[in-house]
């Protein structure tokens, strides 16, 4: 069975699933990350431990490690939501489950990336969710590669994110990226002018062909790395028919997103 109609047959009826992709702006490539993640989300705190049951046992389908699940099973009840990432090209053994949940200990919201592979203990991502304060625009622009630091700075003049944040992605102690949520998912035709001028050339020409998504986040590479990479990631609700292709899952998306935008503008405006 192909990998997106084997997870339609656990989480095809979940009620609140979300879908997600994202796309990667790297020197001359702008290509669509070959990966689809799935959300089941409870963000009003409702008893859902029958929705997470359906991922857990997709995730035994999947060959996920038992220490994950039961990970995954232990942080149920103050999840907020778990996410499945399954790559396109049928390799399930390169999945990663999301859990974001509330630390009742720590009293705040922790987000964990799991990533398994065939003989080797998850690797294990946090993600630390902040507001954005004083002195956090100067933080960001300094940390991120030196490349997109002009970027940064140019999205960072949106008023609207005055009341957003921002997560920062570590690895150990060592961090990897941070990206920047937009909760209103806006089009990416509102900050193209910066990311062209960012990306010139022949990639500018390439994210035209994306200025009618909407997207949630902007991640961004973050100084040592080598390389200066952008990655916006798209995310939305889930109706209609299940998507056959990576195409079709992509496209529900778009539709999604852009319905959600409409009425967050609306509810803005009255």
């Amino acid at each position: 069975m192909e990998m997106l109609s084997l997870v339609g047959s656990y989480l095809g009826d979940t009620p609140n699933l979300r879908f997600e992709w994202s796309l990667k702006i790297s020197g001359p490539e702008v290509m669509p990350r070959p990966e689809a993640l799935f959300w089941i989300t409870n963000y009003h705190g409702a008893h859902i431990s029958g929705r997470y049951d359906k991922l857990h046992r997709l995730l035994r389908v999947l060959d996920c490690p038992i220490k994950i699940v039961d990970q995954a099973r232990d942080l149920s009840a103050v999840s907020k939501a778990q996410g499945l990432m399954i790559p396109m090209n049928g390799c399930p053994d390169s999945s990663k489950l999301f859990i974001h949940y509330h630390d009742p200990f720590e009293q705040q919201e922790e987000r964990l990336g799991l990533k398994w592979s065939s003989g080797h203990l998850p690797d294990k991502i946090v993600y630390l969710f902040r507001f954005f304060e004083d002195g956090d625009h100067q933080m960001l622009t300094a940390i991120v590669h030196p490349d997109l630091q002009n970027l940064v700075k140019a999205l960072l003049t949106e008023p609207r994110l005055s009341t957003s944040g921002y997560y920062i992605q570590k690895k150990g102690t060592e961090t990897k990226e941070i990206y920047i949520t937009y909760p209103w998912h806006p089009a990416l035709a509102d900050v193209l002018p910066a990311l062209q001028t960012c990306f010139p050339g022949k990639t500018a020409d390439l994210l035209t062909g994306y200025a009618g998504h909407f997207y949630r986040q902007i991640g961004f590479t973050v100084w040592p790395d080598a390389q200066p990479v952008v990655t916006v990631y798209f995310s939305s609700g889930y109706k209609g028919c299940w998507p056959t292709d990576f195409e079709t899952f992509r496209e529900i998306v778009r539709v999604e997103s852009f319905e959600l935008n409409k009425k967050i503008k609306a509810l803005n405006a009255s």
